[in-house]
C-alpha cells in the first residue's frame, strides 16, 4: 500500500482477527487459480 503525503503509513487492519485470516486465505487460493491457469494456457500455446 503507497503511503500517505503526511508520512505516516496508513491504517492496516489487524492481522489477528479472524476476517483477516479468512481474506488472506481467499486472496492465496485466487492467487493460485490465477498461476494455474497461466500454466494450463502455456501449455495448450505449445
Amino acid at each position: 500500500m503507497a503511503k500517505r503525503e503526511t508520512g505516516l503509513s496508513p491504517h492496516t487492519k489487524s492481522p489477528r482477527s479472524h476476517k483477516t485470516a479468512k481474506r488472506l486465505v481467499i486472496k492465496n487460493t485466487m492467487l493460485a487459480n490465477k498461476i494455474d491457469k497461466k500454466k494450463s494456457v502455456a501449455k495448450r500455446a505449445k
